[in-house]
């Protein structure tokens, strides 16, 4: 650091109200004593944000000139830096390869569930957030989750589920957003944002989750209240995400969490459950900056996970085999020489079902008589 050169990004540890955080900075001036004196900086980015931009503090509790020799400084240098920063070299990283190299320590539960590695940024992202529950004051965290699915059933569906943590006063603490890119259900994003609450609760917290997804309370107390008996066969038996049941109980069961799962009504009077509901909409208009929450597909309970042509089957496993042989067999039947008469005609369908539904200006779609219906079946005949 005594080398370092001026306006180099960094990140400082400081002290704010009694909790220790990490705020950033650029270089300024490093002193022969092992002092740093660094200009504050502010992140003008979301923490889900895929890229880091930096803005000068306009001015906070952080910093202050106090601390700095009025010869260290022109005037005129103060009146350009709001914010400035003094501290111990120690308590100062910078953003270097080198430096980084290992990324950040991972949780043994968050690396033993999610994919870890160089750019992982909702693992990161999780265990950013747990190491800030960890510090953060009070006994009991508040955690909202939510899960939301756009334009079901079509070729551009798209998946948010988000996490909002409170302390015991109802103080936001911190919020996640995350995606779903395979197998996009209601219930997998719920699913998911459970999973997420789960692998970010401290165990020195006592933690209450609020849900308002009638599946996700229903799994979570049949799996609490009989962990015994719910083996894997059962697990295989929930009707999605089966791979994701799978971790959540082996979390429960193993881990030592004091954790309460309540079931609110959806978009009744839970202020802070409606909160969170429109936070997650508004973020479908950056969906592309929201990362995805990777998991592991497997756990020690449900080491072999099913996969058809390299995808994992996420769906309840007899409903998927049941569809598969249905449609290899309406497949065959189609293709057999009998049916070339009707694999080989070129119908534009919409066209045509366009022009036998057009009705008379008197007519709607819901009404008809018996003129309509007479011209409807002579358009057949033709």
């Amino acid at each position: 650091m005594a080398n370092m050169k001026k306006d180099v990004p960094i990140i400082i540890e400081v002290n704010i109200g009694g909790n220790l955080q990490a705020v950033f900075g650029r270089t300024r001036k490093v002193l022969p004593g092992g002092h740093l004196i660094a200009m504050h900086m502010v992140p003008i980015t979301t923490i889900e944000d895929k890229d880091l931009i930096l803005e000068k503090c306009p001015g906070c509790n952080a910093a202050t000139w106090l601390d700095v020799p009025e010869v260290m400084f022109s005037h005129l240098e103060r009146v350009r830096i709001p914010c400035i920063i003094m501290t111990n070299v120690r308590n100062a990283s910078t953003f270097s390869r080198n430096k980084w190299q290992n990324g950040i320590n991972q949780d043994d539960m968050i690396s033993q569930f999610l994919e870890v590695g160089a750019y992982r940024p909702m693992t990161n992202r999780l265990q950013l957030c747990k190491n800030r529950l960890t510090t953060a004051r009070g006994a009991k965290l508040n955690i909202y989750i939510d899960g939301s699915v756009k334009n079901n059933k079509t070729e551009n569906i798209e998946a948010i589920f988000g996490l909002m943590i409170y302390d015991e006063d109802n103080k936001l603490l911190d919020t996640i957003m995350s995606t779903v890119e395979n197998w996009i259900t209601v219930n997998k994003t719920e699913a998911l944002a459970l999973l997420a609450a789960l692998l970010i609760i401290p165990e020195n917290k006592k933690a209450t989750i609020y849900t308002d997804s009638q599946t996700n309370y229903n799994n979570f107390m049949d799996i609490k209240q009989r962990p015994h008996r719910n083996n894997l066969r059962d697990i295989l038996k929930f009707g999605s995400s089966n791979y994701i049941w799978a971790i959540i109980k082996e979390i429960i069961s193993k881990e030592k969490l004091d954790i309460e799962v309540i079931k609110i009504k959806a978009h009744a009077t839970d202020t802070l459950h409606n909160i969170l509901d429109i936070e997650i909409k508004e973020r479908y208009v950056d969906i592309h900056n929201v990362n995805k929450l990777e998991v592991l597909p497997t756990c020690k309970e449900y080491r072999y996970v099913l996969r058809w042509n390299e995808t994992i089957v996420e769906t309840n496993i007899r409903r998927f085999i049941r569809l598969i042989t249905r449609i290899q067999g309406l497949e065959k039947f189609f293709n057999l020489n009998r049916n070339d008469k009707y694999r080989m005609l070129e119908i534009d369908w919409h066209v045509t079902f366009e022009y036998l539904n057009v009705n008379e200006e008197y007519e709607t779609y819901f009404k008809t008589n018996a003129h309509s219906s007479k011209c409807k079946r002579m358009k057949y005949k033709d």
